[in-house]
Order: structure tokens, then C-alpha cells, then sequence
């Protein structure tokens, strides 16, 4: 005979009174959940025939109904931070906190596009603190990206532990990443003649298209940001070798202004302009306001992972063979912090050498934070104006 799974109290139930207005024994019934906690609920029924009938129903839909202790973490986050389907979120708006949809499409891509390719598979009750801060550790973001991550984990395991899935949120007291983030380490000049070779069938080979070739020497060249680069329209491709910089692509995927709202231009040398002009020559999409770098749609940002994977299989394919028998040139990545924003510091620290500070700031978008309250917003016109001096020193350290 198989061990009942519950048994039935009474309790005076304040909310069920007859007409005498004394109150009526009303039916819980006790159990022990999935994590051995002993429960009682009402069943609302006075009399105990019905009350042990609701108790066996409902025990039987909860157990029909909940994830098992197999569920994977991918399976239990299937709909978490999704607009319009995650109980979460719709439970934080009906309490007023401040939630958008911006916001939660971005937690909803740190999930798919980290979370769930590194942990997505084990098991809710196998994930430890110790597994999930390695993972942080080890993953090449910034400090800033990692908590982020940290924050969009603790959430859905906290969630976890509210629905009896697991014990505890092995999250709960895990602090922050601190503020020193890892230092990204920048290409020598070799490098940079491995990853952008002169021949267009070998920048090709590199990159894979000659829209991803464009796209890494731009940023290269001009120590753009990556989101600044997936949100550029021909229209900012200007006459002369210069380019303007006035959108970026958010971390939710929405285009709005660049960091700290500063519009500036970007010089662009000769090579650069040609490598546009060509893969301008091949895109379908040449109008005006058409994103440069286009993803799976004419009017669609590159998506940030297709971003990093073109990136990585670049750095990774980037060995040269020599027909000597000298070592053959190559990108070390052992010990290296290197990512696209790389470039940037690559850029950062060639021009440094060869250009005024106040210059290299107009360029690159950096801004003294004591400097804010009288620094100007210039015309592009203007800005282009003033920098056009520096080209011939940009062109030639650029030389590689």
C-alpha cells in the first residue's frame, strides 16, 4: 500500500463562519514539499470526505506541474526577462519598480549569449557559487558586462529557490566583482599586418567577408567603439577621409547617441577609404541612411555575438606560414586579454605618440570629467575643420 502523502487538520478558520456566526473547523492538509519542508494548506472545505478529495488533487497538479530536480537551468530560464511572457517581470511592474523593455531584452541577451552556452545544461540543484564565479572569472568581459551577468543570475536563481525548485540560491551572498577590471592588452604592429593584409583576397581570407574586413579595419583605424561601428550609415562616411560619429548600438540592441552624448568625427587614412569604398562597391544596401554593417536584415544592427565569433575565428586563423624555416609570425593570445575594444587601446596608444592630447580626445570621444561643463558640442563641419592638421601624422603612424 503506497505511503499517503499528506494527512488532514482542523483549524477554526476566521474566514468561514455560519450564521450563528461561531467559526467552522475548516480542512488543511500537512505535507512535505520536494526540499523535505513541512507545508499546510487550506483546502477550504469543512467537511473532510471533500477535503482529503481537494488535497489528492491538488498534490497531484503540483507535482504534474513543477520542474524536477533534473531541470536544467536553460529549461527553467526558458522565458526569463522576456517582454510579455516572464512572471517576473510582470510581477516587478505590478509593484511599480522602474522596468523596461530596453532593459529587459539586454538581461535577456546576457542569458543567451553567455549564460546559457557556458551553464545552460546543469542541472538547477547542481549549480554552485563556485561553478557560476569561475565562469564570471574566466569570461572575457568587463567588470561591469560580469556583474551585470551576476545580477540577471542571482535574479533567476532567486526565482528559483521562491518556486521550491532548489534549497537555497547558491547566489544570495555573493558580492560584486570589484571595480579593477582587467587590463585589455593591445596588437603590435606585426599584429596588425597579420589581421589586415594589404591584398584584399588575403584581408578576405582573414575575415571571411569583405563586410567584416571593412568593419575591423574601420575600427582599427579610427579606435571607433563597437557600438559605434555596427551603428554607422553610409550618410557618416564623408567626402575628404573623415568619418562621423553620431549613433551607437545599446546593450539592449536599440541605436541611440554615443557615450556621453558627444558627436565627433574620426579621420579615416586612404587605406581605410578604399577598403569602404570597395566593400561599398559589393553591399546591396548603398543608400544613404542603410546601416554599413548590416546584420541579418538591411535594418538590423550586427548581432554583438556574430560581433565576437568574427573576431575570434580572425585571431585564431591568423597564422602566417612562412617559406623559411624562421618562426613563423603569429598572434600569441596565451595570457592576453585581447577583444574588439582592443583595437581602441591599440589606437589609443599609437596616437599618443604623434598627436596633442586635446586632439586625440576629439578623436576618440575621451573627455577630462573636469573638463564637462565647458567643453563644447562642435558641428561636424567645425570638428573636421579643426583635426584636419592631424592626418598626415594619423596616416603615417597608421602605416602597417
Amino acid at each position: 500500500m503506497a505511503k499517503k502523502q499528506f494527512y488532514l487538520i482542523r483549524r477554526k478558520d476566521k474566514l468561514t463562519k455560519d450564521s450563528s456566526d461561531k467559526y467552522k473547523p475548516t480542512f488543511y492538509y500537512r505535507f512535505k514539499d520536494e526540499l523535505g519542508k513541512t507545508r499546510d494548506k487550506s483546502t477550504g472545505e469543512t467537511s473532510k470526505t471533500r477535503a482529503e478529495l481537494v488535497a489528492q488533487a491538488a498534490l497531484e497538479e503540483h507535482k504534474r506541474t513543477r520542474p524536477g530536480s533534473d531541470t536544467t537551468l536553460e529549461r527553467f530560464a526558458a522565458d526569463f526577462f522576456v517582454w510579455g511572457k516572464c512572471s517576473w517581470l510582470r510581477r516587478q511592474k505590478a509593484k511599480g519598480r522602474a522596468i523596461s523593455k530596453p532593459w529587459a531584452r539586454a538581461k535577456r541577451q546576457l542569458l543567451v549569449n553567455h549564460v546559457f552556452p557556458a551553464l545552460g545544461k546543469v542541472q538547477l540543484d547542481k549549480l554552485t557559487r563556485p561553478m557560476i564565479e569561475r565562469f564570471l572569472v574566466d569570461l572575457e568581459r568587463s567588470y561591469q558586462t560580469r556583474n551585470h551577468l551576476l545580477y540577471a543570475l542571482k535574479t533567476v536563481l532567486a526565482e528559483a529557490e521562491a518556486e521550491g525548485c532548489i534549497a537555497r540560491n547558491p547566489l544570495e551572498h555573493a558580492e560584486p566583482l570589484g571595480k579593477q577590471a582587467r587590463k585589455r592588452d593591445v596588437f603590435i604592429l606585426e599584429e596588425l599586418g597579420l589581421l589586415f593584409p594589404k591584398a584584399t583576397t588575403a584581408l578576405v581570407t582573414v575575415w571571411g567577408e569583405p563586410k567584416y574586413a571593412a568593419l575591423f579595419m574601420t575600427m582599427a583605424t579610427t579606435g571607433i567603439r563597437e557600438g559605434e561601428a555596427r551603428a554607422l550609415q553610409w550618410r557618416h562616411v564623408l567626402p575628404e577621409g573623415w568619418l562621423a560619429i553620431e549613433r551607437a548600438v545599446k546593450e539592449g540592441g536599440e541605436i541611440g547617441s554615443p557615450k556621453n552624448g558627444e558627436i565627433r568625427a574620426a579621420a579615416l587614412p586612404d587605406r581605410t577609404c578604399k577598403v569602404l569604398n570597395w566593400w561599398r562597391a559589393q553591399s546591396p544596401f548603398t543608400a544613404a541612411d542603410d546601416l554599413v554593417f548590416y546584420g541579418d536584415r538591411e535594418d538590423h544592427p550586427l548581432n554583438r555575438r556574430t560581433f565576437q565569433d568574427i573576431f575570434n575565428r580572425a585571431l585564431d586563423g591568423s597564422d602566417v606560414e612562412e617559406a623559411t624555416e624562421d618562426a613563423k609570425p603569429r598572434i600569441e593570445r596565451a595570457g592576453r586579454w585581447l577583444t574588439p575594444h582592443s583595437f581602441r587601446h591599440t589606437y589609443n596608444t599609437m596616437m599618443r605618440r604623434v598627436l596633442p592630447a586635446d586632439t586625440l580626445r576629439a578623436l576618440v570621444g575621451h573627455r577630462d570629467a573636469r573638463m564637462t561643463e565647458h567643453y563644447d558640442h562642435p558641428r561636424i563641419a567645425d570638428l573636421v575643420k579643426s583635426l584636419e592638421g592631424s592626418r598626415s601624422a594619423i596616416g603615417k603612424a597608421l602605416m602597417w
